[in-house]
């Protein structure tokens, strides 16, 4: 890829701060996601916040599921976040094999947000998002699961305006992982996380431990080894917005989200392969008013993308399937009659894929998981 030098080299302890914008992949789905929002908090914004754990019972309240990986089969997890009274609490769900149940994490403020999730094997995990502070601000907020449950990761805290988060992880391997958002480019090595650069990009991706992407609204940046550099990427447009990014090899790459055109959005699929990025087209563009907020892959010709169209005034999940043929609208079910969205999905094989997201029920928002057995994607409990 054209590469144009920016930032820092991507070395432990040099850290910089990232501007005042607090930007959650998939936050387009609008009205479903519950986003810490300030608050009392029970810590000051220090980078060691004191930390509560309890298992709960959301059965009444309003939920989310912001995103969702798998390291096996039979070890899937899912983050989210719910809200009890005027408090925003983390939710993290687990499926072994026998359904997804509530697991407890760790309580920060009575704002907390988990928005992003991965794992590197069974034994190490990462959740990245937001807490409130006393000041009504937020600080990023990194937890980990090392086989033995979740608990709150000392996390750097960025310079400037009290309005920080983290909306992606990635890791290329156990020990060398990659947190991007509004709190700025950290990085995981040497057992710490450290600030890198002071870019803000909403999801990041690495295919190995020298070859990552990151995108955001400014483009496609990209780190080779060293620094974080921009990336030549094509003219989409007014309002071009990329949400999600990954790589089936480290030489064909897709990103995903959407872009606004006169009175409408449309979703937006770029393809790296040859050396380039490139706009490629999809049955998607015969629904109105869509967006793709994530994106995955299995193999370089079966990969999924999901987010939400408008039909009749409702938004409705988006599933897209890509296979030799290109992508195709895949039909995807609704919980009950009101807006829907899907915002994360993961595949740990071709016949077993996930995603999550939230629909408008009562009270408000709650989870809404989907599964795709080969054939069909269903609802499920």
């Amino acid at each position: 890829m054209p590469k144009q030098p920016r930032g820092v080299a991507a070395e432990p302890g040099n850290e910089r701060c990232g501007r005042s914008q607090y930007v959650v992949s998939g936050l387009l789905a609008a009205g479903l996601l519950l986003t810490a929002c300030g608050g009392q908090a029970g810590s000051s914004s220090s980078n060691s916040p004191q930390t509560n754990k309890s298992a709960i019972d959301i059965r009444g309240l309003p939920a989310t599921l912001n995103a969702i990986t798998c390291a096996s089969e039979t070890d899937c997890w899912a983050v989210g976040t719910y809200k009890t009274g005027t408090s925003t609490r983390t939710l993290i769900e687990q499926n072994t094999g026998n359904g997804w149940r509530i697991v407890s994490s760790p309580t920060v403020s009575p704002a907390d947000s988990l928005v992003a999730v991965t794992c590197v094997g069974a034994q190490e995990c990462w959740a990245v998002g937001a807490y409130g502070t006393s000041d009504g601000g937020k600080e990023p907020l990194i937890e980990q699961n090392t086989g033995k449950g979740w608990t709150v990761f000392r996390s750097p805290t960025p310079g400037g305006s009290h309005q920080k988060s983290l909306s992606s992880v990635s890791c290329a391997d156990a020990n060398d992982c990659w947190a991007v958002g509004t709190a700025g480019i950290e990085r995981y090595a040497r057992g710490s996380w450290t600030i890198v650069d002071n870019a803000t990009p909403d999801a990041v991706s690495c295919a190995v431990p020298s070859d990552c992407l990151a995108v955001s609204s400014d483009g496609i940046e990209q780190y080779g080894g060293s620094v974080w550099s921009a990336v030549t990427v094509p003219n989409v447009g007014h309002l071009g917005l990329l949400l999600g990014v990954t790589c089936a090899s480290v030489d064909e790459c897709w990103a995903v989200g959407s872009t606004a055109g006169g009175a409408a959005t449309r979703a937006l699929i770029l393809a790296y392969a040859g050396g380039e990025w490139k706009v490629v087209s999809s049955s998607v563009e015969s629904l109105s008013f869509n967006l793709l907020g994530a994106v995955t892959c299995i193999s370089t010709d079966d990969c999924w993308t999901v987010g939400q169209f408008d039909q009749a005034g409702v938004s409705q999940t988006l599933v897209v399937h890509f296979t030799a043929g290109g992508w195709t609208v895949v039909k995807s079910p609704n919980a009950g009659t009101r807006d829907n969205t899907l915002l994360s999905v993961a595949c740990p094989s071709s016949n077993d894929c996930w995603a999550v997201g939230g629909y408008t029920g009562t009270p408000g928002s709650q989870t809404l998981i989907e599964h795709y057995d080969g054939t069909t994607w269903s609802v499920v409990s």
